[in-house]
């Protein structure tokens, strides 16, 4: 018996002899319950009469469906995904057209995207009714007054219990992307397997099957609003519509631009699991900080803390920027000095006594009263009684040590103009610091503090007020993201540009924001629409920027706020207010003329941008009424002449420190991808290009790194994980493989007068190898999620711009020597300059090469792009993110491929909404499952249920660390090939596969399988023992267990900290008991008891480091040392070591080591390798 269609409220039952056009709003409201709250205005709101006339318009139009439908008579309409439709044209109908007016005799034409079956009478009666629920408005429920969006209606079935499996059911066919056709079949082969009770409600199409889907399952809220189209940016209007259309333009085109209710979705993933993941509350002082939580915009920030603040003496807030009189911490010093604190947080640092970890601390900024000012900085200078001098010295002090507030301090940013003061005013005056450099620094070249912003912006009396949750009176939940900004083409074949709004949460760990599940699309801006008016449209954005009260259950003042924004270098100036990166000053930090970009000691403090100083430069060029000159003056400071929205949105945020540079694609896509163009167009030879070509297919990759294309034919294609990789494995490469003959003999002429200049020791292609090592150890800092030489990143990084800048003005040299690259000019033969006297014949000229006449200018550019110069900026991004690759943007780029994926499984109109409802329904089913609709009981056990039993389903829905969550606390591991070992605190879901024979075992690895075999000797027994000691904590084990020796090919588990899943097999290196390397031999399960879960340990073959670094390379030289150890997996550090075999000759050149290659004895009998350890450690996706 076919399952009845739901139908609409008010729409009597009918006979229909054909199914209907298959749409996910062909249902209608039941009648609602009198809900009434007030708006801000301090009106009521009708919520049914409201919703109602709503709702009558969606009835109307799918009225004019069913009549349209009813029209096309007996002609068969098919569609299958994809189509073969002009899909331009489908998308400037739907997306520009929409919304003009059509003649009242005109009916929309409807796409026919189903294909209908066979005709079936049917009474549509004593169905599910599906309801439009409205959602409840927070406590302080008020949209702001310039809101102009609308509440999308939600769907939901209340009167039909979900059935698990037509759940499961559509939940894979929407992830799938499975088309109707492709649903039609898979149901002929269901019904293949009746008579069964649930078969017999499988819906006969697809698209009632969503609808159930969707209306079983609470959702996030979506929005939507009407957003002007800029024409400009359109393509030409279909042939169809030009000649309905009106002549003359009734107004400005415009589109619905859909987005999540940003007030929804948080609440939302607040009230879910997904929040004991994140950090809340004050940061953490660390010496290497990784976290955001760890640096310096988190420690900084007023807003961050979640409403947890350190005190004064009467009970105040200490905030941060606060100025403070405060006890020296030295016991020699008993003066008190004036400081200002710039971080507040608990120490975590390595330096710490342990009985003081944790403990909360401040990080004060030394500065001077006027009277203590030295006379040597006093001289040429001029100090007024009331100035303040700020230093560049810091001391981390305890509140108890905080004397009280020194609030008469003035930061004054205009070195121009003093502020006006009344006489009787008693005021503190700072403008200025002394830097490192022990010069006098102006403070407005210096940029403001993040919470001196944020209380300018708001208020102190605000934050002490709504925000400090010491008495007890308030509760606060600070949750900043960073809001990744970025346009991105939608389809391959069709120009169609969509503006991706994606947010990450800064309170989730570094690891757990690279993952695709946990990047949230707030919106997709349509093609043709300004990303500034998309902004706008988001205003509810900047009413959670203060902060809102939420219940969550209990009332809850939410603070969620950017910590910055992310994005590629034209994007971040754009955010920024500046001109492109190719303008005289593209640059958004400093104002270096574009010509000066390759000058890698630049003073960037001096000539830099400064939030107060750019502000002022705005507000001089919105003086300036006359278009011209008020062009000619953006043009002069390299500004956009239209203020960015994101300052309207957020303005307690520095416009330059909170869009920082993205080195993932300065690095990846910029650097790296024309270092590799560089060594195949200039350095190699042709014939060397291709050999190696071929030895970049064989070479041995880091263990985890996928294989990249041939460089020869692909390159351009690569995408940034294949520059990451490559970048790391190059250097190793050259060193092993590049020779004198493998160069192009002009290059090779050049390189060796560049080397011969600079005097230091190194040959031609020695020095070649040394700057890609130097751009490889660059990338991997910059891009490492584990940054330890921060003290020498400026360094390094500008190291490897200037080795790479050498590589160029080698090519540009050898390319001016080139006959075919230089001008028209005579050029004598070596023959005619060896006669003298006149010569009888003409100077030869030489064909000149119209494309290769501008290499050499071409190069000497290079050196110039806005790439090299970004270097200078990096520390800045480190010291206030932590690091650098932080504010990345591959995962957002990911969420884009994602995307272009998807789009193919819709019928390509209104792709906007579309996509972000199958968003919104991934997101909505991953909430579900960790708890985020506590009202939602059934559906949420319903969907657990499910989970049990079908895992895999959600494998792409939910992030690793919560499917961990899940599979411990829903399901048990079940699998023939699997052994499920103990765990610990930093290895976590252990699993050891690909059990091995016994017999193998015995005969071909010569190991034991027994404690009593013959192969079990008292060497292997005393470093078992020493295993379980060391590693598992259990002395005295004398008894090994009665089930024997397990030995398996592969381990895995999840790393505790990062949530990162690791594999290790037979012959792959370790890193264990923190520092020693090792190759493992064997992997062996040990259960000692029927009670006990079994325990692994590694056989390893220790390799030692030589105490010598590479040259070269300037890696550290390993070799194996042929005695082996026993490693319990406790000891095993969760890193994947990349170590290649080599050899070396006298003349110090090394080789890759061949496998059939014969190992050296150490002349005890043991074989022994050598090995070259590459520590670049780089981010990829």
């Amino acid at each position: 018996m076919r399952q009845p269609r739901p139908i609409i409220s008010g729409r009597p039952p009918r006979k229909r002899s054909k199914p209907l056009p298959q749409s996910d709003d062909d249902s209608g409201p039941e009648p609602l319950l009198d809900i009434n709250w007030p708006d801000d205005r301090g009106s009521v709101v009708e919520a049914q009469e409201s919703l109602a006339n709503s709702y009558r318009k969606d009835v109307g139009d799918l009225e004019a469906r069913f009549q349209e439908v009813d029209e096309l008579g007996d002609e068969e309409v098919k569609a299958e995904l994809p189509l073969s439709i002009d899909l331009q044209a489908i998308q400037l109908e739907d997306q520009y057209e929409a919304l003009r007016p059509l003649p009242q005799d005109e009916e929309e034409t409807v796409l026919p995207t189903i294909e209908f079956d066979t005709i079936v009478e049917e009474e549509i009666a004593d169905v599910p009714s599906i309801s439009m629920a409205p959602p409840m408005p927070p406590p302080e429920a008020r949209r702001p007054s310039n809101d102009a969006s609308e509440l999308l209606p939600q769907y939901r079935i209340h009167d039909e219990d979900p059935h698990p499996f037509l759940l499961a059911l559509g939940l894979w066919c929407e992830e799938a992307g499975v088309s109707r056709k492709q649903y039609s079949s898979l149901r002929e082969i269901l019904r293949m397997l009746e008579p069964h009770p649930i078969l017999s409600r499988l819906p006969t199409g697809y698209a009632p099957l969503r609808r159930r889907t969707k209306g079983w399952l609470p959702q996030l809220q979506l929005r939507r609003a009407h957003l002007p189209l800029i024409p400009n940016k359109l393509p030409s209007m279909p042939e169809k519509r030009k000649k309905k259309a009106p002549r003359s333009a009734s107004g400005p085109i415009k589109e619905h631009l859909y987005f999540f209710d940003p007030v929804g979705l948080f609440s939302t993933i607040l009230r879910s699991s997904l929040a004991s993941r994140m950090h809340f509350g004050l940061g953490h002082f660390k010496t290497n900080p990784k976290e955001l939580w760890e640096s310096l915009s988190w420690l900084s920030s007023v807003r961050c803390t979640s409403g947890v603040y350190a005190h004064y003496r009467n009970g105040n807030t200490i905030f941060p920027s606060d100025w403070i009189v405060y006890d020296c911490p030295s016991s020699q010093c008993t003066f008190r000095h004036l400081g200002r604190v710039v971080e507040v947080g608990l120490d975590f640092r390595d330096e710490v006594p342990e009985d003081e970890r944790g403990d909360l601390k401040l990080r004060v900024q030394h500065a001077f009263w006027s009277h203590e000012i030295p006379s040597a900085i006093r001289a040429g200078q001029q100090f007024a009684k009331e100035d303040v001098l700020l230093r560049t010295e810091f001391s981390f002090l305890r509140e108890s040590a905080v004397q009280y507030h020194q609030s008469n301090i003035i930061m004054h940013y205009d070195p121009e103009a003093l502020p006006q003061l009344q006489p009787n005013q008693d005021f503190l005056i700072c403008r200025s610091l002394l830097n490192q450099n022990n010069w006098i620094q102006p403070l407005s070249f210096s940029a403001p503090h993040r919470g001196e912003l944020e209380l300018r912006t708001y208020g102190r009396e605000y934050f002490q007020s709504n925000f400090d949750v010491k008495d007890g009176q308030n509760r606060c939940i600070s949750l900043p993201y960073l809001l990744f900004l970025d346009g991105f083409g939608l389809y391959r074949n069709s120009y169609r540009s969509m503006m991706g709004v994606y947010l990450m949460l800064g309170s989730l760990s570094f690891s757990e924001r690279m993952r695709r599940v946990n990047v949230f699309p707030l919106t997709l801006g349509p093609h043709g629409s300004n990303l500034d008016d998309v902004l706008d449209s988001l205003v509810s954005l900047k009413e959670l920027d203060k902060g809102i009260v939420l219940d969550l259950p209990q009332r809850t003042r939410v603070c969620v706020f950017p910590l910055c924004m992310t994005g590629d270098m034209p994007a971040q100036n754009k955010n920024s207010g500046f001109k492109t990166q190719r303008a005289t000053l593209g640059c958004r930090f400093c104002v270096i003329p574009k010509d000066l970009r390759d000058q890698l000691d630049y003073d960037v403090i001096q000539n830099g941008r400064f939030h107060f100083k750019v502000l002022q430069q705005r507000d001089e060029m919105k003086a300036i009424r006359a278009t011209a000159r008020r062009e000619a003056y953006a043009t002069l400071w390299g500004l956009s002449t239209e203020e960015p929205a994101l300052v309207r949105l957020f303005p307690a945020l520095d416009i330059i420190r909170t869009r920082p540079s993205d080195p993932a694609h300065s690095e990846y896509a910029g650097l790296c991808k024309q270092l590799h163009q560089l060594l195949l167009d200039a350095i190699l030879s042709p014939s060397a290009v291709e050999l190696y070509a071929g030895v970049l297919r064989r070479w041995p990759f880091a263990p985890g790194f996928a294989r990249v294309q041939s460089p020869i034919h692909h390159l351009k294609s690569y995408s940034l994980s294949e520059h990451a990789r490559w970048i790391v494995v190059v250097p190793a490469l050259l060193r092993c493989w590049l020779r004198p003959q493998h160069l192009q003999p002009l290059y090779l002429n050049s390189m060796q007068e560049a080397v011969d200049a600079r005097n230091d020791g190194f040959t031609a292609t020695n020095s070649i190898v040394r700057a890609f090592s130097y751009m490889a150890r660059s990338t991997s800092l910059l891009m490492t999620d584990r940054l330890t030489e921060r003290s020498k990143l400026l360094s390094i990084v500008k190291r490897a711009r200037g080795e790479f800048q050498m590589l160029l003005r080698v090519a540009a040299a050898a390319a001016d020597t080139n006959p075919r690259s230089r001008s028209a000019t005579p050029v004598r033969t070596s023959k005619s300059k060896q006669k003298k006297g006149p010569s009888k014949t003409p100077p030869q000229v030489s064909q000149v090469d119209p494309a290769a006449s501008q290499k050499g200018q071409e190069y000497e550019n290079d050196q110039k792009r806005p790439n090299v110069h970004i270097a200078l900026h990096y520390e800045d991004t480190m010291v206030e993110y932590g690091m650098p690759s932080n504010v990345n943007v591959l995962i957002g780029e990911d969420k884009h491929r994602y995307f272009k994926k998807v789009v193919y499984q819709t019928n390509h109109v209104n792709v906007e909404r579309l996509l972000l409802e199958h968003e919104n329904l991934r997101q909505s089913v991953r909430l579900l499952l960790l708890d985020a609709w506590p009202d939602e009981e059934q559906v949420t056990a319903v969907m657990k249920d499910i989970y049990r039993k079908c895992p895999t389903l959600f494998e792409s829905l939910v992030s690793k660390s919560e499917q961990d969550s899940l599979r411990s606390s829903l399901i048990g591991i079940d699998d023939d090939d699997e052994i499920t070992l103990q765990s610990d605190p930093l290895h976590q879901h252990v699993t050891a596969t690909g059990r091995l024979k016994p017999k193998y075992c015995r005969e071909v690895l010569k190991v034991p399988t027994r404690a009593n075999d013959p192969l079990t000797t008292i060497e292997f027994k005393t470093q078992l023992r020493r295993a379980f000691t060391q590693d598992y904590r259990q002395p005295n084990v004398i008894y090994l267990g009665p089930h024997g020796f397990q030995w398996c090919r592969k381990v895995g588990f999840t790393s505790g900290p990062s949530m990162r899943r690791y594999s290790f097999a037979l012959g792959d290196f370790v890193l264990f008991q923190s520092s020693s390397i090792g190759r493992i031999d064997g992997l062996l399960v040990v259960r000692l008891s029927n009670d006990t879960s079994p325990q692994l340990f590694l056989k390893l073959t220790i390799a030692n480091p030589k105490g010598t670094l590479d040259p070269i390379l300037e890696v550290p030289l390993y070799e194996t040392s042929g005695h082996s150890t026993m490693v319990g997996l406790p000891g095993l550090t969760p890193a994947r070591p990349y170590l290649i075999p080599v050899i070396s000759d006298e003349g110090g050149d090394l080789a890759l080591r061949q496998r059939d290659h014969q190992d050296d004895d150490d002349g005890e009998g043991r074989n022994v390798q050598d090995l070259l350890m590459i520590p670049w450690d780089v981010q990829y996706l």
